[in-house]
C-alpha cells in the first residue's frame, strides 16, 4: 500500500470531522451562528471530499493497470 500523501494520513478526515463537530457544539452553546455555519461547512466538506477523493484515486489506479 502506498504511503498517504496527506499529513496525519488516514487520521486527517476524522480529525477534521471532530473539529467541525466541536465548532457546531461550541457555536450552539455560545449562540454564535457563524461558528455553527463554519462547523457545518467543515463537516459537509469532509463527508463529500474524502469519499469522492478516494473514489477518484481508486478509478485512476484501475485505469493505470
Amino acid at each position: 500500500m502506498p504511503r498517504p500523501a496527506l499529513p496525519l494520513g488516514r487520521w486527517l478526515p476524522w480529525v477534521l470531522a471532530v473539529v467541525g463537530t466541536l465548532l457546531i457544539a461550541w457555536g450552539l452553546l455560545r449562540g454564535e451562528r457563524e461558528t455553527v455555519l463554519a462547523g457545518v461547512v467543515g463537516v459537509v466538506a469532509v463527508l463529500l471530499a474524502f469519499p469522492l477523493g478516494s473514489l477518484v484515486t481508486r478509478r485512476a489506479q484501475k485505469d493505470d493497470e
